[in-house]
């Protein structure tokens, strides 16, 4: 075998068959002059021939016709076994028409006489030419060919409905999966079904005519949805997308596209659909106030009806705002809160949030993530504490109050046993917190008091109502104390006791001091009593004797005529009347003191009584000059009551108005006053006298007391007479009221309740 390289740069690699040298350096001859840059491998012998095919690959194959021991069909079939694409062409003398024509019928590309060498060049460009278009064709077949196996391995495998439509929208190609999508095989769509046939009915003819519009536009069309109908009757919703098919001049042939399956994904939008409208709703209509805020900006994206109500700023205002212009804090402050709820660190805190009218109010924040889309952003849900920290500031000042007080103060559970008592609860027991929690109040029994008074107590706040007491204790020390108790039930809404809370006050000394009190009131009211006693035994005692001393006075006044015995013996009189009256006064005191006035009530005329005292007094008025005017609105008003002890009341009144009056008037008024369940009889008695000083108006009604007191006193009297009124009024279930300024006068008003005869 041997190799000839006429080049570096190769165009031809060429295998000679050939046993005439001659004839092979002809051949090379023609083609250099052709221009052919050659690799040429020269062999003789059918062994060396395989032996090269087999080692190396060949543009061309120039093969004599007749060879030793073979010919050029051998060779030829020779290469159709080992290199059946590298065309041959037999270079031989004259071989007959027929033998060349089987020649050419076997495979050989062609056929050139010896004796026509010039023509080998054009042959040869001419097989190369043909292998190059082989190739190319093979090529573009074989890529076909893959292209159409890709084609349907795509369209049998993929999810995706791969279809072609004609100009009539007829199909002409459909792929498996329209039997997984509409429940149709492929041969009963093809060639018989128009794509709207799918259609469903609602929407058949407006579907038709839009796809119609689309193929109109020889445009590509990309996700066109529409509603299908299987085959088995249910709803399937394809997004439709196709490409115009053109033949070779540009005319429209159809159209080719895919369908894909997008009912859930429909269905899964709407259901996001709906729970985006669900959540809105929720969020926007919510009661509570809600926002959602940026955690990265501090920026309020979005706002609900309660925050704009809440706030005082509309929802388009709030989403235009900060969240740092809500809170009483700097933004940097503002900006590591929001970084804690963003990290999870911390979902709930307390701010001060500022509202339209630039007013604070205290609001307690929960925070939580929520991802919209692949953001993360704060769920805000504001409350309002501005009531639950007055409360806790009253809940602080009540346990301070609780925590300092001078009250014993327990709270117990159903059964009695110790949960909490207060500091004070120490100092009176001698038991420690500690000591005595858990354990039963009964630890505090003193032992002196019955079980049935327990068992009352029990039965009181175990029926839901307070008790209130006293109980005897024990202290740790084994001292006994009393205490004032009051234990209250602390009832659930379901009506059942959880709790009793008892207040106890130490009383020991108090009780001390009232058992000293009662003692020293026993006393007191004894030597009342001794007193009244000594004073009505001693006014009946004397009153004898002055009745007798009067009787002989005005007896040895009729009987002298010495003027100057009869001023004296006026003197005596004067004194008896005078010592006979305080008598009077002494008895009537003692009789209210002791309960022996007994009432007479009759029918009464004021007037009668008024005219009576007018005719005792006028003498002592006429004296002094005064002038008495009497002004009873009601002169025939009768009703009941004791005549006996009113006039009594109206007489010291009126003697008293005149003792202290010394020019001027004196005034008794009345009326009656009406009211819807009861009638009083107001009367007043006016004078133009004295008065009274203010630092004296609340001793007058006191026994034995006057304004002007001692033995240098200016007007006499034994300071009964308005002790006695008000007691006899106050038998009358009357009052007594007085209205005086020094050196203006007094008066006297009386409200006495009546019933009209």
């Amino acid at each position: 075998m041997e190799k000839n390289n006429s080049s570096l740069n190769t165009d031809l690699r060429l295998l000679i068959l050939e046993d005439s040298l001659h004839d092979k350096e002809l051949m090379i001859e023609q083609l250099v002059e052709a221009r052919f840059r050659l690799d040429v491998t020269h062999v003789d012998k059918e062994k060396t021939f395989k032996e090269a095919l087999r080692n190396y690959k060949y543009d061309l194959i120039i093969s004599d016709f007749k060879l030793p021991g073979f010919t050029a069909f051998g060779a030829l079939a020779i290469c159709k076994i080992i290199c059946p694409e590298v065309p041959f062409i037999c270079f031989s003398g004259s071989i007959g028409e027929e033998t060349a024509i089987e020649l050419l019928k076997e495979g050989a590309f062609d056929y050139i006489l010896k004796d026509r060498p010039e023509r080998l060049p054009h042959a040869i460009k001419r097989a190369l030419n043909e292998v190059k278009e082989n190739e190319a064709l093979q090529k573009t077949e074989r890529e076909l060919l893959e292209s159409e196996i890709r084609f349907r391995q795509v369209a049998e495998t993929s999810q995706e409905w791969i279809w072609e439509v004609n100009i009539e929208g007829v199909y002409t190609y459909s792929s498996p999966v329209i039997e997984i999508l509409l429940g149709y095989k492929p041969e009963e769509v093809v060639g018989n079904m128009h794509y709207y046939d799918f259609f469903a009915p609602d929407v058949k003819e407006s579907l038709r005519k839009m796809a119609f519009e689309a193929f109109n536009e020889r445009k590509l069309f990309r996700n066109f949805e529409n509603k299908n109908i299987h085959k088995n009757g249910k709803s399937v919703i394809l997004s439709t997308s196709g490409s115009p098919i053109f033949d070779d001049h540009g005319n429209l042939k159809g159209y080719r596209g895919v369908d894909a399956d997008i009912t859930e994904r429909k269905k899964s939008e709407d259901a996001l659909r709906q729970s985006e409208e669900k959540f809105r709703n929720l969020f926007y209509n919510h009661a509570a106030v809600k926002l959602i805020i940026d955690p990265h900006t501090g920026k309020i994206l979005e706002a609900n009806k309660a925050a704009a109500s809440f706030y005082g700023w509309e929802i388009g205002i709030l989403q235009n705002m900060n969240v740092s212009q809500l809170n009483d804090l700097t933004a940097e402050e503002v900006r590591i809160e929001m970084d804690k709820a963003r990290t999870l660190k911390k979902n709930h805190f307390e701010f001060k949030h500022r509202k339209a009218d630039n007013s604070f109010v205290d609001v307690e924040v929960f925070s939580s993530i929520i991802k919209i889309g692949n953001k993360e952003y704060l769920h805000s849900i504001v409350h309002d504490i501005s009531e639950k920290k007055k409360v806790e500031e009253r809940l602080k000042l009540l346990n301070r109050a609780v925590e300092s007080s001078s009250l014993a103060i327990q709270i117990t559970d159903a059964d009695g046993n110790v949960i909490y008592t207060n500091p004070f609860f120490t100092t009176i027991s001698g038991y420690s917190f500690e000591e005595i929690f858990g354990k039963n109040l009964r630890l505090l029994k003193s032992g002196n008091q019955s079980n049935s008074f327990y068992k009352e107590l029990w039965d009181t706040i175990l029926s839901g109502k307070d008790w209130n007491g006293e109980i005897q204790n024990k202290r740790k020390n084994g001292e006994l104390y009393w205490v004032r108790s009051s234990i209250s039930p602390i009832i659930n809404k379901d009506g059942k006791i959880t709790n009793f809370v008892a207040i106890n006050e130490d009383i020991t000394e108090k009780k001390k001091m009232i058992e000293d009190l009662m003692v020293a009131k026993d006393r007191a009211e004894e030597m009342n009593r001794v007193k009244s006693f000594f004073f009505a035994n001693m006014s009946h005692e004397l009153r004898t004797p002055f009745v007798g001393i009067m009787g002989y006075t005005e007896f040895l006044h009729s009987e002298i005529d010495n003027l100057e015995h009869k001023e004296m013996l006026n003197g005596i009189m004067a004194a008896s009347k005078r010592m006979l009256g305080t008598l009077e006064n002494i008895l009537n005191l003692t009789k209210i003191e002791f309960g022996g006035l007994e009432l007479n009530l009759e029918p009464t005329i004021l007037k009668d009584i008024l005219d009576r005292l007018v005719t005792e007094y006028q003498i002592q008025i006429s004296i002094k000059a005064l002038h008495l005017i009497i002004n009873n609105h009601d002169e025939e008003l009768v009703f009941y009551a004791d005549k006996s002890i009113l006039t009594e009341i109206l007489s010291n009144l009126l003697s008293n108005a005149i003792k202290y009056t010394e020019k001027g008037t004196i005034e008794i008024c009345s009326e009656l006053e009406v009211g819807d369940n009861d009638r009083v009889l107001v009367i007043k008695v006016i004078d133009t006298g004295i008065g009274i000083p203010t630092n004296k108006l609340s001793i007058i009604f006191n026994e034995f007391r006057q304004v002007s007191e001692g033995t240098a006193r200016n007007f006499q009297g034994t300071g009964l007479g308005l002790s006695i009124v008000k007691r006899e009024l106050n038998q009358l279930g009357g009052t007594i009221l007085v209205d005086s300024e020094e050196g203006k006068g007094s008066t006297f008003t009386i409200r006495l309740p009546i019933e009209i005869c």
